[in-house]
Parts: structure tokens; C-alpha cells; sequence
């Protein structure tokens, strides 16, 4: 006999995670032979709907790498122009005459392009970085007051911005609307009948190779209702204190 899971106190990322395990066990038999094919599609099915649903929190969890990357960009823009600004008041001509070249050149694409929206801000720092790499007088200014470590650490902020966007970016593309309660639930119907389809097959029509499958997937489910009957008792135990 199957045994029977706590489906109503699972989390949703229990219901992924014992689904997963689940469909590997069944994954290593041949659903046909063992007369449960159909029961199985429901389940896959449903498992990769679920999937799909959860895909939003992950974008939502993205979305927070891309601000963090957006705030590593903005500090390494502001560290750029204070060390800028702080040699235009050194001592030797050359720094200070190189800084002013810089400064000028920062103000032409923007001294405040941190307040753009993301893809303009991208745009111009790009230009900016592009300018004292590849433009002699920008680029020699930038060795005269040995800049070069803080154009650099601008640099590798914006990859880093540019990257994240782009995980963003691809993960809303994929993204499946799908209602996660909704999802879940659909999931839990579709092991509920594949787990009462195989009680009722043993009874009709036992079958030995079907046992290793209960056994495998018995064990899985008494380890799931172990470890939620901890985290219940958990849960009480911190309500009465």
C-alpha cells in the first residue's frame, strides 16, 4: 500500500522537491509495463506546470540581483569622479591639467548619468570607457594620474550590471504565468490518483515488479511526513513561548 503524504501542510518548494525525487524513482521503471502510464503523464504534467509557476520568484529574486548590481555600478561611477575631482587639486600640473581633461570629458556624457534609466546609463558609461581606452589624449590622461584602477573597477561593474540584466531579461522571456496554488494543487490530484491507481491495481491485479516502486517511493514520503511533523512541532513549541 501507498503511503499517504501530508500534501496540505507541504511548503510549495516541497511540493518541487518531493515531485523531483519522485519522478526519478518512477523515472529508473517502465510506467507501460507496469500498467500506470497514464497516471504518470498527469504527473509530469502537473510537475512542470509547477515548475513554470515558480519561475516568477525566481524573477522577483532577480530583479533584487539587478538593483544590488545597479548600486555597485552607481558607487564605482561616484568613486571615479571623487578620485578625478581629487586630482584636479594635486599639486603637479600634469595631474591636475589631465584630471580637468577627464572631468570635462565625464560632463560630456553626463555627471549625473546615474540618475538615467538603465539602458542610457549603460550607454554612457560604455561611451565613457570606450573614449579612455581608445582615445590617446583620454587614455594618456588616465596614466598620467594613474586612473586606471578606477575606470577598471568601472568597467567590471557595469559587466557585471549588463550580465545580471541579462539573466533578467531571459528568465521573464521563459517566464509561465501559471498560479502557484494552483499549480500545487494540480500536483497534488495527480499523485493522489497515481498513488490510489496503484493501491487499486495491487488489489485487481498484484504485480512483484511493482513493489521496488512502492517501496522506493514509500520511503521518500515517510521522510517528507517525518520532516514536517518536526518543523509542525517546531512551529508550536515557538507559539507557546
Amino acid at each position: 500500500m501507498m503511503e499517504s503524504p501530508m500534501f496540505y501542510k507541504f511548503h510549495t518548494r516541497e511540493y518541487l522537491s518531493f515531485s523531483d525525487r519522485s519522478i526519478q524513482i518512477i523515472g529508473r521503471y517502465n510506467p507501460d509495463e507496469l500498467g500506470i502510464k497514464e497516471p504518470v503523464v498527469r504527473v509530469n504534467s502537473a510537475h512542470e506546470k509547477l515548475g513554470g509557476a515558480l519561475t516568477k520568484a525566481v524573477s522577483t529574486e532577480l530583479t533584487a540581483d539587478v538593483v544590488h548590481a545597479e548600486a555597485g555600478r552607481d558607487n564605482a561611477f561616484y568613486s571615479t569622479k571623487h578620485y578625478l575631482q581629487a586630482c584636479q587639486k594635486y599639486h603637479d600640473p600634469k595631474w591636475s591639467e589631465a584630471a580637468d581633461l577627464l572631468v570635462a570629458r565625464v560632463k560630456h556624457y553626463g555627471w549625473s548619468m546615474q540618475d538615467e534609466s538603465y539602458n542610457k546609463q549603460s550607454a554612457l558609461t560604455m561611451n565613457l570607457l570606450n573614449d579612455v581606452e581608445q582615445v590617446a589624449e583620454f587614455s594618456e590622461a588616465v596614466s598620467i594620474i594613474q586612473g586606471k584602477r578606477w575606470f577598471d573597477g568601472l568597467k567590471k561593474a557595469q559587466t557585471n550590471f549588463e550580465q545580471s540584466l541579462e539573466v533578467r531579461t531571459q528568465a521573464k522571456a521563459s517566464q509561465v504565468k501559471i498560479n502557484s496554488d494552483e499549480a500545487c494543487k494540480e500536483l497534488r490530484q495527480a499523485y493522489e490518483s497515481l498513488f490510489t491507481f496503484i493501491d487499486a491495481l495491487q488489489l485487481v491485479a498484484p504485480m512483484d515488479a511493482r513493489k521496488p516502486l512502492i517501496d522506493e517511493i514509500n520511503t521518500v514520503i515517510k521522510e517528507y511526513n517525518v520532516n514536517i511533523k518536526s518543523r509542525l512541532s517546531r512551529l508550536e513549541i515557538d507559539n507557546e513561548e
